[in-house]
């Protein structure tokens, strides 16, 4: 139910022209994720803010304070907004990345349902994130504050916690038997997977 509210929330503020990014929770001092500072609310958009501004990735005393400011949220990398709107943004902020992307549709082709563009065009794009092309740089950036649970599964540890860790710090997932390891991660989706002795 509380992703479905923040979506709906998000929702209401995309389709008032605004990008909005999903800012979680932070409820500890994380330094492997980014971060939003959270700015005035939206009006018309209950749960929705303004954007102050994004943060890369800390070190932990910084993350400390942004814990102990209260306005800071974690970037989930989560998007809302319509095509039409973004494009535009994306016009003005990396005009040239939106032209190689236009170009490489143009070029390109279909196989059923699937739009595949042009190779070789789509490749002369800047390899950029939409954060840095788009939503650090337009004044439509909003954050809806999610309170649903997430983790950025940015690195084996985060993936690893997300499941039961036994006594040694070993997760395993599916048909998996594991023998002397320690502070593995183990996932199995069909026949059985066998470790001894792995470590790290």
């Amino acid at each position: 139910q509380a992703f479905l509210d923040t979506v709906k929330a998000a929702h209401g503020a995309a389709m008032n022209g605004r990008l909005v990014t999903f800012g979680m929770g932070a409820d500890k001092p994380e330094t492997g994720y980014g971060y939003i500072r959270r700015g005035e609310p939206l009006t018309h958009a209950d749960g929705c803010f303004h954007v102050d501004r994004f943060v890369e990735k800390p070190d932990l005393e910084t993350a400390k304070g942004f814990l102990s400011d209260g306005n800071y949220h974690w970037n989930s990398g989560m998007f809302m907004f319509t095509a039409r709107r973004y494009l535009e943004e994306l016009r003005v902020h990396n005009p040239a990345t939106l032209s190689a992307c236009i170009e490489a549709l143009g070029k390109g082709g279909r196989d059923g349902a699937f739009v595949l563009p042009d190779a070789e065009t789509f490749a002369t794009a800047e390899n950029i994130s939409m954060d840095y092309a788009v939503m650090e740089r337009t004044g439509a950036a909003a954050m809806v504050a999610a309170s649903f649970g997430w983790s950025d599964v940015g690195s084996w540890s985060s993936l690893a916690g997300l499941g039961g860790e036994d006594a040694e710090g070993n997760v395993a997932e599916g048909d998996v038997l594991l023998e002397g390891c320690k502070g593995t991660y183990v996932r199995s989706s069909g026949r059985l997977v066998a470790a001894v002795g792995l470590e790290d």
